[in-house]
């Protein structure tokens, strides 16, 4: 936008240019007992508006310049790396419905959310199995103890490492409604991004 000079940009005054412009094409009757009856002549309007402010004028197009935040960018590295290593599948809007309704608690929706950022560190740097559970996978292979579990009942019974991006979805965004609901954040500050496959 820096090289973009008064001159190229469309500039009028609405009583001096539009106004008079508007009363130049306006067509109106009046009749005894209907009162005044306007009618506009839209297309002379047009030519006259394209002829007085926009022929000759270059067109300027706006170059948005786009950022990452570097967490972002780190998040957004480490699910494509598990996509990679492990094909990810969704959770059922049922499913992570259930799984919401069991977690009330904003304190285990932090830890669960911590538990499934390491699985996903785990799961990119080793060999996994995506139809492994994710509970098994806390407990057996990397030996975790019972408090660091999953917390809910559905997600330990049917969450598996194929599900870890969808999970950490579900879990960000659950975690964000609660904070909003008890007025502690704003969710855009946080590192939630969009994750596509």
């Amino acid at each position: 936008m820096d090289e973009v000079t008064a001159s190229k940009l469309i500039a009028y005054h609405y009583e001096n240019d539009i106004h008079p412009l508007i009363l130049a094409h306006c067509d109106y009757s009046l009749e005894v007992g209907k009162g005044t009856d306007f009618k506009y002549n839209f297309l002379a309007m047009e030519r006259q508006l394209v002829d007085r402010f926009i022929e000759g004028k270059p067109l300027v197009v706006f170059k948005d310049n786009q950022f990452t935040f570097s967490q972002d960018a780190f998040s957004f590295d480490l699910f494509a790396r598990l996509h990679q290593k492990i094909p990810q599948v969704d959770l059922s809007a049922n499913i992570s419905r259930q799984i919401i309704s069991e977690l009330h608690d904003l304190t285990d929706v932090h830890r669960i959310l911590s538990v499934v950022n390491i699985l996903v560190g785990f799961a990119v740097s080793g060999a996994a199995d995506g139809e492994k559970l994710m509970s098994d996978y806390i407990h057996v292979t990397l030996k975790m103890s019972e408090d660091s579990g999953l917390k809910s009942p559905k997600a330990n019974q049917l969450c598996k490492l194929k599900h870890l991006q969808s999970f950490w979805r579900i879990l960000t965004v659950e975690k964000n409604r609660q904070l909003v609901l008890k007025n502690q954040v704003c969710p855009y500050r946080t590192n939630v991004i969009s994750i596509t496959n």
